[in-house]
């Protein structure tokens, strides 16, 4: 108890501890009754008590507080503080215990006669000292086999697990909030019971269920904790037990279950896993953490305070009158969970609320408290049922025969109950009873509209009853639904006549036109499935794709004709050359059949076709008009009420000499989409998108409505300003474009001036900045629309408007999809946790063309709906907001490792973008090859990867050169170097240090693809910040130049005297690194705390002059 503690000459910690025989007094203080009410209350003086600081450097660092009761309370309250440095929790059993018989004694001696103590206390039994005990540990320890046994131990780990928002590096003097569950006396008597019969530990019960729970809410399935050991066990000695002092440690526990092991296994795993790292108890987890490469390995702590066991928590209430007992600990880490067994097993959760919110650590809480009930109830059930869904999550799943329906399966005696199979039950879900019967599914209480046969069926059905209302114009050429329909009629006849009708495999290769439009309906008017072909494509890769899909004909046009026929032997069908159909026939496909097939890229360098069915774009369709056209509808509907007293309601193409016409257009209709064009106003919308991308469909949706898709050439649609230009020429109410095309409209004025614009702006393909979408929600009389979705689904799968989240989102199921987050055991993973998202419903995919065994990997079997279900792997890591929203991530194949720590780039660009919206207009951040830190060095180590991060900000980029690119290294007061330190800045505020990139560009513009997506090639890798700056100068500079070079393994002429020590290759490890060489080669007292505050050798040079050190 006389233990203090300061630092030595090298600024390590030390303890001192008094002369042998040295009596230490433990202060005493007692508040009285009335001193305790005027204080505020028990409460009160306690969390006055909590918030007094010890000084470590003066001994006691323990104090005790008598609090008197009130006359009628059942006694006094006593408050035993002490320094967590100090003693342990098991020490804490015996001082209490002591402190209790010395109280005891001093309370009898209060009540004599003369006020002099009637008997002498007891002596306090002899006990090995604690220096004593730690000295015979280290001498029999054996560091290095201790860290290698935690090394192997922890190979292959594929990543930290972490809870936390946040690396919670950084201190806060707040004390951390509580979550408090008690497991309830049966269940905990169960669960003693079933751990009795499994010879199994309550530790390892704990063990296994907290790694089951962080899997969940990390959604990992291979999780490291820290588990509080005593230290004792390492001792031969059994009087170790009776030592007061701090001998407890903290151990990495790994939990790795597997989906079919059982909950006894996982149990009887991780008993044997503590018995085997017992001998190696003595670690000291830092060494772990710096030996397994890890910047921060975990962030939750558990103890099972097994030290006050119920047999002497009765003696402290026999002995000394003691009615109830509590203890309150506080660690550094995020989330400590606190076990404490009794008649009724209580756990607490404390969290830093800065990192870990109350909803989340309730949930984690009462997840782990499920799983122990699951072991008690049933320890042979697997481990993957063990974990139930919570309502939330329950909720966000259609029914089984809902989802069967929209699966196109039988749906007759499916269970529609939820949690899908092999999950268990939402707590307290059919509470009726349990021989309640669970309710078949209802197809009725599906809420999506029913399919109105396929796009082209309805696109006829339109013809048929607006005829002479205008459908598609290029440039100076305007069909009517009346041509569109005879064109299209016209070339499906073409195309039957050289055997390419129902059932047939159609390519077509048309320069952008009103043409384009009708060779693609044509081809699904005669039954076939068409396969776009890119005219800016090389012939190589048409040719691949020629290959793989062998078409039984290809449209073309004549200026392509000579070129298809080099690359094909299928017959020829010039859209051009065909009269309009003056009747045009139903078409002749079905929902069932096949509408087209798409090919996009391959890992492995060959296209891959994506074949989609009719019922999909249906689908799509119907979704559409619900969300997006009726709203878009009504908007316009608004703006032009009243501007004319009898509008015609028509839009009307007037025929001149050639046969092309001349637009003009009134506002008419309901303003609702009721599936009669007649009674809907015309809206006109831009197709800026190739038709060689599914999202090319976007435009061609509206012409099932009546409205009027304006296509812009190729010139056009890739000249930002001409494209506006045309948007106000025209009066386009909507656009469909990428969301890095959008970002260059908005950059020319597409919503700004006086000037039309559109009044909706559908974005797709690529992840929507924050810039971006707070300008379209911002906007007034604006409406932005991002749609998400794969080619494997359809087009689209979520969507949301801007007017429905503040951030960007990729939104909610579209109609008749079932959007899944699951975890990789495909579970569902409860809100706010990431996940990988998978799909399910009308809009998948039938197949990978001729690649049976893609097709069976990407689209698996689904556990949600009727056997025979399948789902789409999209490979996008997302999560579910609790509002329902679905929030982009990243790529779960895009994710590198820095320093041991997986990294995805995109939350780096979405970081930047979102707090420099006012500067950056977008940003990319991509892995590239480099030289890290010691890659250079003996090891051999093969080169690190580094991340790239390219801004936008084309007013900087405007000063450097004439490419319109300039970059972090053209100077320490350039324009770009100093946005790249602001955005340095801003990352190192909310990220850990191995994501902030060390390479970087400042662009005016995204260079884009072909199909408007991000040419991440063209941007290039960046450029180092280590190339910048000035030279040390003076000695001490100099010298700490080289040490810093040293700590980080690089060439002392590579470390400028002004460059940040964390863009040059230094991180956590290498600042404490740091701080030893400075120490050993100069004497110079700087902490980790220096090195992250000053940052460069200048400011460090600088310090440790003031502080008289010399060179």
């Amino acid at each position: 108890m006389g233990a203090s503690f300061g630092t030595d000459a090298d600024g390590r910690p030390v303890q001192h501890l008094p002369w042998t025989g040295r009596r230490v007094t433990l202060p005493v203080t007692v508040v009285e009754a009335a001193d305790r009410e005027r204080a505020g209350g028990l409460d009160a003086v306690r969390e006055a008590d909590r918030h007094t600081a010890f000084d470590t450097a003066a001994a006691p660092l323990a104090r005790a507080t008598v609090i008197r009761g009130r006359d009628g309370e059942p006694g006094d309250t006593l408050l035993f503080t002490y320094h967590l440095v100090l003693i342990d929790g098991w020490s804490r059993a015996i001082m209490l215990r002591t402190l209790l018989e010395r109280l005891t004694a001093w309370t009898r001696a209060l009540g004599g006669a003369d006020g002099a103590p009637t008997a002498p206390a007891a002596p306090t039994p002899a006990r090995p000292g604690v220096a004593d005990v730690v000295r015979d540990l280290a001498a029999a320890a054996d560091p290095e086999a201790d860290v290698a046994y935690w090394v192997d131990r922890l190979a292959g780990l594929p990543a930290p697990t972490t809870v936390a928002d946040g690396d919670g590096a950084a201190e806060t003097a707040d004390l951390p909030h509580q979550v408090h569950v008690d497991l309830g006396r049966e269940w905990t008597a169960r669960l003693t019971a079933t751990l009795r019969d499994l010879g199994a530990t309550l530790t390892s019960a704990v063990t296994a269920a907290t790694g089951l729970t962080l899997g969940v809410a990390t959604g990992e399935t291979d999780v490291v904790f820290g588990q509080s050991v005593s230290g004792r066990d390492l001792s031969p000695d059994p009087a170790v037990d009776g030592v007061v002092g701090l001998l407890l440690n903290t151990v990495p526990a790994r939990v790795t279950p597997r989906p079919g092991q059982s909950l006894a296994d996982l149990v009887a795993a991780a008993h044997r896993d503590r018995v085997d790292a017992m001998p190696h108890d003595g670690v000291d987890l830092g060494d772990v953490q710096r030996a397994t490469g890890w910047d921060r390995l975990l962030d939750s702590i558990v103890v099972v305070q097994n030290f006050l066991d119920p047999a002497a928590a009765e003696e402290l209430r026999r002995e000394h009158g003691v009615v109830a007992e509590s203890a309150e600990d506080s660690t550094h880490f995020p989330l400590t969970w606190v076990f404490t067994p009794g008649e009724s097993l209580h756990l607490k959760i404390e969290h830093r609320a800065d990192l870990v919110d109350a909803d989340r650590a309730r949930a984690l809480a009462d997840t782990v408290t499920a799983v122990l009930k699951a072991v008690a109830e049933d320890p042979s059930q697997p481990v993957a049922g063990a974990v139930p869904v919570d309502a939330a999550t329950a909720a966000a799943l259609p029914d089984r025969g809902t989802l069967a329906a929209w699966q196109g399966l039988p749906v007759e005696g499916v269970d529609a109950a939820l949690p899908p199979a092999g999950t268990p039950a939402v707590p307290d879900a059919g509470a009726a009873g349990a021989d309640a019967a669970t309710p078949a599914a209802d197809p009725a209480a599906d809420p999506t509209p029913a399919l109105d046969g396929t796009v082209v069926d309805v696109i006829h059905r339109t013809a048929l009853a607006v005829p002479d209302r205008t459908a598609v114009v290029c440039g100076d050429v305007a069909w009517t639904f009346r041509d569109l329909a005879g064109r299209c009629a016209a070339v499906a006849a073409a195309l039957r006549d050289v055997g390419a009708g129902p059932g047939a495999t159609v390519a077509v290769a048309v320069d952008r036109s009103t043409a384009t439009v009708a060779a693609i309906l044509g081809a699904l008017w005669a039954g076939a499935r068409y396969v776009p072909l890119d005219p800016a494509h090389p012939d190589g890769r048409l040719r691949v794709i020629l290959d793989d899909c062998r078409p039984d004909a290809v449209v073309v046009d004549p200026g392509l004709a000579d070129r298809l026929a080099g690359l094909t032997d299928a017959p020829l069908v010039d859209v051009t050359a065909q009269d309009p159909v003056a009747a045009p026939p139903a078409p002749a496909a079905g929902l069932a059949d096949d509408a087209y097939v798409i090919y996009t890229s391959g890992s492995t360098g060959t296209p891959k076709g994506v074949v989609v069915q009719h019922d999909g774009l249906a689908a799509m369709l119907g979704n559409h008009r619900r969300r997006i056209f009726a709203p878009a509808v009504e908007a316009v509907r608004e703006r032009t009420r009243g501007a004319a007293s009898s509008p015609s309601g028509t839009a009307t193409a007037d025929r001149d000499a050639t046969g092309d016409a001349t637009v003009t257009r009134d506002m008419t209709g309901t303003g609702t989409t009721t599936g009669d064009p007649r009674e809907t106003p015309v809206l006109r919308v831009a197709h800026a998108v190739s038709f060689a991308f599914d999202m090319s469909w976007e435009e061609l949706f509206w012409l099932a409505d009546g409205h009027e898709a304006h296509i812009l050439d190729e010139d056009l649609r890739h000249d930002a300003a001409a494209t506006v230009a045309e948007i106000r020429r025209v009066g386009i109410d909507v656009v469909n474009v990428t969301p890095s095309l959008a970002e260059q409209l908005l950059a020319v004025g597409m919503l700004s001036g006086d000037g039309h614009a559109p009044g909706l702006v559908l974005l797709g393909g690529e992840a929507v900045s924050p810039a971006v979408w707070s300008t379209l929600r911002d906007t007034p009389g604006v409406r932005g629309y991002n749609l998400y979705g794969p080619t494997e689904y359809t087009i689209n799968a979520l969507g949301a408007g801007t007017d429905e989240s503040a951030t960007p989102v990729i939104g909610t199921p579209v109609d008749r999809t079932a959007a899944l987050v699951l975890d990789r055991w495909l579970r569902p993973v409860p809100d706010g946790v990431p996940g990988e998202l998978y799909l399910a419903g009308t809009g998948l995919a039938r197949a990978y063309h001729g690649l049976a065994g893609r097709t069976a990997a990407a689209m698996t079997a689904c556990p949600f709906g009727a056997p025979g279900g399948r789902m789409y792997r999209t490979g996008d890591v997302v999560r579910r907001r609790a509002d329902g929203m679905v929030e982009y991530l990243g790529r779960s194949d895009d994710q590198v490792k820095i320093r041991g720590h997986r990294v995805d780039p995109g939350e780096v660009s979405a970081t930047v973008t979102a707090r420099l919206g006012d500067r950056v207009s977008g940003c990319v951040t991509v892995p590239v090859a480099g030289g890290a830190a010691g890659d250079d060095g003996d090891d051999g180590a093969a080169a690190g990867v580094e991340l790239a991060c390219h801004l936008v900000a084309p007013d900087v980029a405007a000063a450097g050169t004439d490419t319109g690119r300039n970059t972090a290294t053209t100077g320490p007061d350039s324009a770009a170097q100093a946005l790249v330190r602001e955005a340095r800045a801003v990352l190192r505020d909310v990220l850990p240090s191995y994501m902030v990139p060390s390479r970087w560009s400042v662009v005016a513009e995204l260079p884009l693809t072909v199909n408007g997506k991000v040419d991440l090639a063209a941007l290039g890798p960046g450029e180092r910040v280590a190339e910048t700056g000035r030279a040390p100068r003076g000695e001490m500079e100099e010298v700490v130049a080289e040490i810093v070079a040293d700590a980080i393994d690089v060439d002392p002429g590579d470390v400028p005297a002004d460059a940040d020590f964390f863009d040059i290759g230094g991180h956590s490890m290498a600042a404490i690194r740091l701080t030893a060489l400075l120490r050993g080669d100069l004497g110079g007292e700087l902490t980790v705390r220096d090195i992250y505050a000053l940052r460069t050798v200048e400011a460090l040079a600088a310090a440790l002059e003031e502080a008289g050190v010399e060179p």
